[in-house]
């Protein structure tokens, strides 16, 4: 049970705190260990024993083998709390500080997760303490602007926190500071425990005060409208309210006059001086007058503020009379009758810029309100004044009615208060009421009542009398009676909570009111009286009379409602019938000629669209089928005109097929119709219908057959519409829906058969759909998507190191980002194990992100599976490291001719195997030297010996053959002799330099394009291309070459390099390169080799994935010395 004393407050278990709200954020100074304990355990055990899910950061100070000692002495059962997961204690650097780093935005989404888990799990909130201990100088000013965010954070949440500072670490700065960002501070003064409350909180809490004085003052006010009557007295009583509930010095109402000097005339007023108000002449105009808050209220329709008299040249005229009265600010609230200002509510108070923000905005709605009143009183004096002259008319009225019954007469403009017998109806329903006791009224659909019988008091009392019930009791007359049918009956529960039954009445067509059964309430209904308890406080209602009033509304059964419902429909038709009965009758002879007018009008009309309209209108004789009549608009459609089709039978326009059936069908419902067993009135059928350009079209055919009561022949009367779009499209739209419902079944019948898990998921983490196989690798049970909670799986890195939560796969997907194949470690709810997860967003046509799916599969037999391999690698190890070695040359010539020459091998770090990357540079003869450098996709000792034989293939033939491409095509065929296909794909890039005139030729094989630095500054890539070698014994390679100037430099390197990795998919890549040599044209090409390598190892944060060669070649024609004088 929660200990919560009473609702919205918490124990804290600390007694100088005492109860607490949620949103509470507080600090406590201490000085030992022990004073942790005696305050931190008891607010802990008091959250735990409320429900609530505890946290507790530890520090050096008290560790978190102390802490759940000390708490293990006032809580036995703590160690099963922590074993069920209701309390967790961490130390700082399992929470702050990760990675030797500290992150506000990531510890900020730690708490919010933590409440998100602890309100899944049913707890009340999340409680936590955090010791700040470990908190050194360089992380102060950080640690402070996240305690301003997490306050704010706090205050809106349901959370407590409490934060523990060492007095030995704070100086007095720190302790300001600290303070400033909380509620209030622990500070232990002569061993008692004291509460210090900051600057802040105190200026917020009179802030608050004066704010809630100043809402009473808005609540009081509008109290005072309900009941008003007369419009000064209201307004007195609204000055009064305002300055004894805000502690204002004086108010006054000014109406504007519009007189030749726009004056103000004051209406109203409270503690008030009497000689200050007379002396006042304030105006309106754009005068030294009219500049004070009143008059610029008034003028501008805004609020005027004097922050103080003394100083405001604008208050001159006045300052003086102000000043020895003690008034030192004041605001002036423009009031408001239809959109228009009509005066000012001035209130003055004692102090110098006295009003916030705040109240000024609340002291503006009050002034709303007061407009609002001030415009209520006046409609019902105006109301009343109506209702007296709408009696005296009442015998006009009838006299005019009278004068309308002839044929000419008009009843267009007349209401049903017009027409209504009044006494008549009263009379009639103050008898039906002594019978069945329900409440009745006919109300007009402008939610005027005029008539009523059995009302009760919650309604004239107390509905009706409140602008807010009032204006749910017109809201339900008009809204919720509306575009009821004639002769039924509509049932409804009002906005103000009582059954409502409503049905029209009808005079002459025009629906000009409604018959009310009500209000009443269900003999079997049970009432939500707290509902009804606030709408008497929000409405300011004495409770106990409002609930007595609301025990005297009738109840009644509904089946006797039900029977009598055809009975209220009836009444309400008689009362249409007296009011109207005489009007229809005089009328009669007058709509008949009326009639034959219209009748010839409609003609005309009907056939004015039947020769316009695009479908064809045709009558037919279903005996001769021939038609009798045909619009004009078949030409439109079939290219005949009128007088070709009239001449024809009608089925001769139709292909074969179609004559056929339209001859059979016309001819079964014309025997049909004379046996008077025709089953439906209209027919649709579909004809395909042949056009004089040769086009064949499917029409639409809707006939209705009848018998010419002039000839008595059977006759039939359609419309043909042209359809072939919409048949076409209807038969693509049937078919691709076949064809996905088709795709959908495989699919699902491919999901259920898989081995791996699928789950698909929307934004919200929401499981929408998992596969059984997904389900037993979590362990869940099988009850459907409710039975997975993504947000309670908990994902590791294989080293044990929980994975941030922006890198799970679910939250990857979400913002548009795919995952392939990456093991984690996964903690359900369920069981632990080990799985390879790949992860994708799921978008909308229009590309928006609508969820995500994640595949899952068991990687514990693949993990075991590469530990043994691992054992088998092992052994082959220093096999091919050895051979490896060999295969890089051991001096590389760093200048031949004009060229000079650097290169760089570094072989992977531990996590990799020995890989296939070779280079070499090497003398062919005649003033030529080749440079090589290649790969091989594969790694241990096959990929180190298919090195070595793309190695002294190249090399052989490279002797002699002079052409790149030649030397490619030779070896890719010993290369595809030797069938070794499985030791991987081998690239390559193959160059001769030519040292007599810097020419360089070259061929590729599938390898990373090189890249050229010229002397200018720019970077390129050559453009390169061929298959691997070793692929097809028909492979093709091309051969280019590129004239090398003074200072250019040609660099080439293997995947080692471009794919170094950082993280999951954060590549080096091709720019990656081309950005560290921009920034490195000036040095050596044997730094530029190793100052890339160096780029490449820390972008994949000092380790390389792969082995990586880099052979960097630059043209350096000596210069010229100038000769030596003599």
């Amino acid at each position: 049970m929660s200990q919560s004393s009473s609702e919205g407050l918490r124990k804290s278990g600390i007694e100088t705190v005492g109860e607490v709200p949620w949103g509470t954020h507080f600090c406590q100074f201490y000085q030992t260990p022990q004073d942790l304990i005696d305050t931190v355990v008891p607010y802990i055990v008091s959250g735990l024993q409320a429900n609530e899910f505890c946290m507790w950061i530890t520090s050096d100070q008290l560790n978190a083998e102390t802490a759940i000692s000390a708490l293990k002495k006032s809580l036995p059962d703590i160690d099963d709390r922590l074993h069920a997961g209701q309390i967790e204690i961490l130390s700082y650097n399992q929470w702050y500080i990760l990675n030797g780093k500290f992150s506000q935005q990531r510890v900020l989404d730690a708490w919010i997760a933590k409440l998100d888990y602890a309100l899944n799990r049913g707890y009340e909130g999340l409680r936590l303490s955090a010791d700040t201990f470990w908190l050194e100088q360089n992380y102060w000013q950080d640690f402070t602007a996240y305690e301003e965010v997490i306050d704010t954070t706090i205050r809106d949440n349901r959370m407590i926190a409490m934060c523990t500072y060492s007095l030995n670490k704070c100086g007095a700065a720190e302790v300001a500071d600290v303070i400033s960002n909380h509620e209030y501070a622990l500070m232990k003064r002569d061993g008692k425990w004291m509460r210090i409350e900051s600057s802040t909180v105190q200026q917020s809490k009179q802030a608050l005060q004066k704010l809630n004085r100043t809402l009473t003052a808005h609540i009081n006010s509008s109290r005072a409208m309900m009941y008003a009557q007369d419009e000064l007295a209201y307004l007195n009583e609204a000055c009064r309210i305002v300055v004894e509930d805000c502690g204002h010095q004086m108010v006054w109402i000014g109406y504007a006059q519009h007189d030749n000097a726009k004056s103000v005339r004051t209406v109203a007023q409270y503690g008030f001086d009497e000689s200050y108000l007379e002396k006042l002449d304030v105006s309106w105009a754009d005068t030294p007058r009219g500049q004070g808050p009143s008059g610029t209220a008034i003028r501008t329709g805004e609020v005027s503020l004097c922050k103080n008299m003394h100083t405001d040249p604008n208050f001159e005229p006045w300052r003086e009379l102000a000043l020895k009265r003690g008034y030192a600010s004041s605001v002036a609230l423009p009031l408001r009758i239809d959109g228009q200002v009509m005066g000012a509510m001035a209130i003055y108070s004692s102090e110098p810029d006295a009003f916030t923000k705040d109240e000024i905005q609340l002291l503006t709605n009050l002034a709303e309100d007061l407009s609002y009143g001030i415009s209520a009183i006046r409609m019902r004096q105006e109301r009343i004044k109506a209702t007296k002259a709408l009696q005296e008319s009442e015998q006009r009225v009838k006299a005019k009615l009278e004068s309308i019954l002839s044929p000419e007469g008009d009843i267009g403009d007349l209401e049903l208060s017009d027409i209504l017998d009044i006494e008549l109806v009263q009379s009639l329903m103050n008898s039906f009421y002594k019978l069945i006791r329900i409440p009745m009224a006919i109300i007009d659909p402008e939610g005027r009542v005029l008539v009523k019988v059995g009302w009760q008091e919650i309604c004239t009392n107390f509905h009706r009398t409140h602008p807010i019930t009032l204006n749910h009791c017109l809201e339900s007359d008009v809204e919720l009676s509306a575009d009821i049918k004639e002769g039924e009956a509509k049932l409804y529960k009002c906005k103000n909570n009582l059954w409502d039954l409503a049905t029209p009445i009808m005079i002459g067509g025009r629906h000009l009111g409604n018959l009310f059964i009500g209000q009443f309430l269900f003999r079997d209904e049970v009432l939500d009286l707290e509902l009804f308890r606030r709408q008497a406080k929000i409405c300011g209602f004495n409770e106990q009379d409002y609930m007595e009033a609301l025990s005297r509304v009738p109840r009644v059964n509904k089946d006797t409602l039900n029977a009598g419902m055809a009975f209220f429909m009836e009444f309400a038709g008689v009362i249409s019938q007296l009011s109207y009965g005489n009007i229809k009758l005089a009328r009669s002879l007058t709509e008949r000629n009326a009639l034959m007018e219209s009748l010839s009008h409609s003609e005309r009309r009907y056939r004015f669209l039947a020769e316009n309209m695009q479908d064809v209108i045709w009558i037919a004789d279903v005996h001769t089928m021939r038609y009798r009549y045909v619009s004009q608009s078949v030409e439109r459609l079939c290219g005949y005109t009128v007088d070709e089709v009239l001449a024809a039978p009608i089925w001769q326009f139709l292909t074969p097929e179609s004559a056929k059936s339209m001859q059979s069908l016309m001819q079964m419902r014309t025997e049909a119709f004379s046996l008077n067993k025709l089953k439906q009135a209209y027919y649709t059928d579909y004809f395909e219908m042949c056009c004089r350009d040769g086009t064949v079209i499917t029409t639409e055919v809707v006939t209705r057959y009848y018998l010419n009561e002039i000839n008595g022949a059977v006759e039939a009367l359609g419309v043909t519409k042209d359809v072939t779009q919409r048949k076409r499209a209807e038969f693509e739209a049937a078919r691709a829906r076949e064809e996905s419902e088709h795709r959908a079944a495989q699919l699902e019948s491919l999901i259920s058969s898989m081995h791996d898990g699928l789950v698909l998921f929307d934004t919200n983490h929401t499981v929408l759909m998992a596969n059984e196989a997904l389900r037993k690798l979590v362990g869940a049970p099988s009850d459907g998507p409710s039975g997975l909670r993504m947000n309670e799986w908990k994902l590791y890195w294989l080293d044990d190191s929980p994975v941030a939560k922006d890198d799970y796969p679910s939250r990857r997907a979400l913002r548009g980002m795919d995952t392939r194949d990456v093991r984690f470690r996964i903690i359900s709810p369920w069981n632990e194990s080990i799985v390879s997860v790949s992860g994708s967003p799921v978008r909308d046509a229009q590309g928006k992100i609508l969820g995500g799916t994640l595949s899952v599969h068991d990687a514990s037999d693949q993990i075991e599976y590469e530990r043994r391999l691992e054992e088998i690698y092992k052994r082959e190890h220093h096999i091919a490291q050895v051979l490896q070695q060999a295969l890089i040359p051991p001096r590389v010539p760093t200048k031949v001719a004009g060229f000079r020459i650097g290169v760089r091998y570094q072989p992977a770090l531990k996590e990799a195997e020995i890989g296939g990357d070779f280079y070499d540079v090497f003398d062919i003869g005649q003033n030529r030297v080749g440079i090589l450098i290649g790969d091989v996709a594969g790694k241990g000792l096959e990929a180190a010996i298919r090195v070595a034989a793309a190695r002294y293939a190249l090399r052989s033939y490279a002797v002699i053959e002079p052409h790149p491409a030649t030397v490619m095509k030779l070896a890719n065929r010993a290369l595809c002799m030797d069938g070794d296909y499985e030791a991987g794909i081998l690239t390559a890039f193959f160059a001769v330099i030519d040292t007599s005139n810097d020419l360089i030729t070259y061929s590729c094989a599938g390898h990373e394009p090189p890249v050229i630095c010229r002397a200018s500054g720019e970077i390129e890539e050559l453009p390169i291309g061929g298959l691997p070698l070793g692929v097809s014994m028909q492979s093709e390679y091309h051969e280019d070459a590129i004239q090398l100037a003074h200072k250019d430099t040609i660099v080439l390197v293997t995947d080692g390099i471009t794919e170094a990795r950082a993280g999951v998919d954060k590549f080096f890549e091709k720019k990656g390169m081309i950005h560290y040599l921009a920034n490195s044209s000036d040095i050596s090409p044997q730094a530029t080799a190793s100052g890339l390598l160096r780029a490449a190892i820390n972008h994949a944060g000092g380790k390389l994935q792969d082995d990586a060669a880099v052979v960097v070649v630059r043209l350096d024609i000596p210069q010229e010395a100038p000769p030596t004088k003599t």
